[in-house]
């Protein structure tokens, strides 16, 4: 087995998980290998695992598909997830150079970098059920002036400013109790709503601002990004399940909701049609008016985008984010399939430059995007994007035996048809001929050099004088186990690398391998 440069992530997603496997192409894009989904419902409640042993199956039914797939073992993943407790938090800190500005020797350098770096890695959480998942510096100043890179300028003071991701420790707890057993090494956990904008927004988005809104199943992520780093991330308890909840208190009874909400996907009710829906069976078949579902439709989409544009006028208001944020609004994940929904925004993000429904348009390579993902799939391409930057997941894979026309992808013993019908005729003309020298001779062990001649070399074998019957399922059974056990020794010499022809060949010298236990 060896180490393959392959990267495997693990979406939590509140309705539908998805785990992929893919790798870095020369062009620094992303290949998707292939890409498992399982659908996990009622298992999450905003983001968080309720259900450990469901979760665990489902996370283990994609481990196995994938390794089935592509012939490999998977032993280690990035885990994204989603929950309502991430938050960010944000330190101002500072140190004095050394020297004056009147000798010119308070130049920054690498000390001055690591003597904050050092004073932010022993940053104390304000509660205790707190866990840091990262933290960067978003800006550094040199005075009063902001730099790019503070290194070689003069100043009396740096200053730096860091951003804090943090959850409660809960939620990793429950993500390593549903891994347990599954025989994988978690290499990170990844917060989806710090990556969003990976696969979503363009270079120019990133430099000069951008607000990526996620509208996913039971939270709405929101993640702010300017100058190429992520400025400000939240979950909000608020999804697109809502939707369902407020059509079905509009009159529209539970199994019926998905149905009258896929036939009134409208979020601007005007747009949508004055017609009558009928749903139900039979007798109690009842009708809605598209164009009031999508009312409702609008109501809460509207609700929605107002909580979000108030944060972001809050943190404009508070400096958090920079006078000169120029925000492109990129809405991405399943409610952004609803019909209108930018025009929709447009009306509620007025200081926005620009809004549109964003797709996994960057960092993949463009067939991967065809044939292994959704153009909405903005979360799990993002989780891969930044998992790449991080380093590569140790991915066993399995070697292949050829033997002739046939081939084994996994350890083992394994023929040709031709050679697997060739050697059952040859069984069974084998122990067809002991049968009738046993029922010719009355007893196989009273003629031994008759047993022998029309036996062939099965006839080593010493039935004690049992029946016909009884001879022939020893003959299958011992013939059975020698196969088990050349296939062990094809499996022992693999593993230590070793000719498989040579273990075959000793097999049949009677040189049996030493790690083979028993015998005939």
């Amino acid at each position: 087995m060896s180490k393959n440069q392959r990267i495997v992530v693990l979406d939590l997603a509140s309705r539908h998980m998805s785990m992929a496997v893919c790798s870095v192409l020369e062009d620094k894009t992303i290949k998707v290998e292939e890409r498992v989904t399982e659908e996990v419902k009622d298992c999450m409640k905003f983001g968080q695992i309720t259900n450990n042993a469901y979760v665990g199956n489902a996370i283990r039914k994609m481990k196995t598909s994938l390794e089935s797939k592509l012939n490999i073992r998977i032993t280690e993943l990035y885990i994204g997830f989603g929950d309502s407790s991430i938050k960010t938090h944000r330190i101002v800190d500072f140190v004095y150079t050394q020297g004056t500005s009147t000798n010119a020797t308070n130049e920054i350098k690498q000390k001055e970098l690591d003597t904050l770096a050092a004073r932010f890695a022993d940053v104390k959480l304000s509660q205790d059920d707190l866990m840091m998942l990262t933290k960067y510096p978003i800006e550094y100043r040199a005075d009063n002036e902001v730099v790019e890179n503070p290194l070689g300028r003069y100043a009396d003071r740096l200053h730096a400013t860091y951003n804090y991701i943090t959850c409660v420790q809960k939620t990793i707890k429950l993500i390593n109790n549903a891994v347990r057993g599954l025989n994988i090494n978690i290499k990170g956990y990844i917060p989806n709503v710090t990556v969003l904008h990976l696969a979503t927004a363009s270079d120019v988005e990133r430099k000069e601002g951008a607000v990526i809104i996620d509208l996913g199943e039971q939270l709405t992520d929101v993640e702010i990004v300017y100058n190429d780093k992520v400025w400000y991330a939240i979950s909000i308890p608020t999804g697109m399940n809502s939707l369902d909840f407020d059509i079905n208190m509009f009159g529209v009874p539970t199994q019926y909701v998905p149905v009258v909400r896929a036939n009134s996907n409208y979020a601007i009710a005007e747009k949508a049609p004055n017609e009558s829906f009928q749903y139900g069976a039979g007798n109690r078949r009842s009708e809605v008016i598209v164009r009031n579902v999508a009312l409702v439709i609008q109501a809460r989409l509207t609700d929605i985008f107002t909580q979000i544009n108030d944060v972001v006028e809050r943190l404009r208001k508070e400096k958090w984010i920079p006078e000169n944020f120029a925000s492109t609004i990129i809405l991405t994940g399943g409610g952004s399939n609803i019909k209108d929904i930018a025009e929709l925004a447009t009306t509620i993000f007025t200081t926005a430059v620009d809004v549109r429904v964003g797709s996994c348009e960057y960092g993949l390579d463009a067939e991967s995007v065809t044939e292994n993902m959704d153009g909405h799939d903005a979360t799990l391409a993002g989780i891969m994007i930044y998992a790449a930057t991080l380093g590569s997941c140790f991915v066993e894979q399995n070697k292949e035996v050829k033997r002739g026309n046939s081939v084994t992808r996994s350890v083992g013993l394994t023929v040709s048809e031709d050679e697997y019908a060739q050697n059952n005729t040859q069984i069974a003309d084998d122990a067809n001929k002991v049968g009738e020298s046993t029922t010719n001779d009355n007893s196989s062990s009273t003629k031994p050099a008759d047993d022998k001649k029309d036996g062939g070399e099965v006839n080593d074998i010493d039935f004690g004088g049992q029946d016909v019957d009884k001879q022939k399922d020893n003959i299958f059974t011992k013939i059975k186990r020698i196969g088990i056990e050349l296939t062990k020794s094809i499996t022992s010499s693999v593993e230590n690398d070793t000719d498989i022809n040579s273990v075959i060949d000793n097999d049949k010298t009677g040189k049996r391998d030493k790690n083979i236990k028993g015998g005939l």
